[in-house]
């Protein structure tokens, strides 16, 4: 994908200096998921509870079962591992965007939108290029295709710098490069086998890494057999230019027009997480909210802001218990000082 001249020229002319800042909603997928992920907030604020409940009849039954049940089972905690693919991936999709229907309510939608793996699919949903049946009709699908997949894999957070991947090639001769987050840390996919081996080879590099609560191997070879699901028209999913500008992790540019490409793209290819923050913070000044679980974004955001002013990413979903908290600070600093007319970036 290219970049228009448009956006060229904004990247040449720099951050406007004379306005209030942009707003950004950023998206993750697979990876931070927790069990009781946005409890909090279900239980104080009722439009998010109202259109999680909406959204989550609605998901179950295309998957045969309660996603919210899975998810706030009073006898499952946040440090157990929510890796039931079934469960899991729904989940992410419908909190994220309960959360942004539960903050646009407050502050208004973003004139900005950022995707990363599944993150892409609740980025299409918000800025209209897609329906919400169709990206629910295709997170069912893609959920069945995967669970009929043999194969099992794993994923790895490596706290290492990312060119620490190009320099152990016994690393990459087990696995896949995922995701790239620069100077702090880089994601490895790979079959189970291969998960083993790279965690071995990582610890007698006295290496840390984290196990992802993942049981597919996402943006790697492993779930190629996963395509033909992409390809299909018999889901008769249509798609329309965004009416919010999406910036995709894989591209690390706007998306022009979605398609099922794109998509298979969003969950097969490496995403350019620092990459794609730069891109972001080159087109103007933002405050972003991370309305995926675990915050991916708000590091990288926070590192690469951190000498412009008038600029910040906030956190809502964590595990440590604060979310309620989270979400009315992201509240409150969005309707400090921001403009919510939408405006071209590019």
């Amino acid at each position: 994908m290219t970049t228009s001249p448009a956006t060229l020229e904004i990247l040449q002319r720099g951050p406007a200096r004379d306005t209030p800042p942009r707003t950004a909603f950023l998206y993750c997928g697979q990876g931070s998921q927790t069990y009781q992920m946005a409890r909090a907030i279900y239980d104080a604020e009722p439009r998010f509870r109202a259109c999680l409940d909406d959204l989550d009849a609605k998901m179950s039954r295309r998957i045969g079962g309660s996603v919210l049940a899975r998810l706030y089972d009073p006898e499952r905690r946040k440090s157990q591992a929510f890796d039931d693919l079934v469960y899991s991936h729904p989940a992410i999709f419908i909190v994220e965007l309960a959360l942004t229907r539960t903050l646009e309510a407050f502050v208004g939608p973003a004139d900005c939108l950022v995707g990363s793996s599944l993150g892409e699919l609740t980025a299409a949903v918000v800025s209209e290029a897609m329906a919400l049946d169709d990206a629910m009709d295709l997170i069912a699908h893609t959920v069945r295709e995967l669970t009929r997949m043999t194969r099992r894999g794993g994923m790895l957070a490596v706290i290492a710098p990312r060119r620490a991947w190009d320099e152990w090639p016994e690393l990459r001769g087990c696995c896949d490069l995922a995701a790239d987050f620069g100077e702090s840390h880089f994601v490895v996919s790979g079959r189970t086998d291969q998960i083993e081996a790279a965690q071995a080879h990582l610890e007698r590099r006295d290496v840390g890494f984290i196990r992802l609560p993942v049981n597919h191997a996402f943006h790697s070879a492993e779930i190629d057999d996963l395509r033909p699901a992409f390809a299909t028209d018999a889901l008769g999913i249509g798609f329309r230019p965004p009416a919010i500008p999406v910036i995709s992790c894989v591209t690390c540019a706007p998306v022009e027009r979605f398609t099922l490409d794109h998509l298979w793209r969003a969950i097969r290819e490496p995403l350019l997480m620092q990459r794609t923050v730069g891109f972001l913070l080159g087109l103007d000044r933002f405050k972003a909210v991370d309305l995926g679980p675990g915050s991916t974004f708000v590091s990288l955001f926070d590192a690469a802001a951190g000498l412009r002013g008038g600029m910040a990413a906030y956190r809502v979903l964590t595990p440590l218990g604060d979310e309620m908290s989270n979400f009315r600070k992201a509240q409150q600093a969005l309707l400090a000082g921001c403009s919510f007319e939408r405006g071209r970036l590019w």
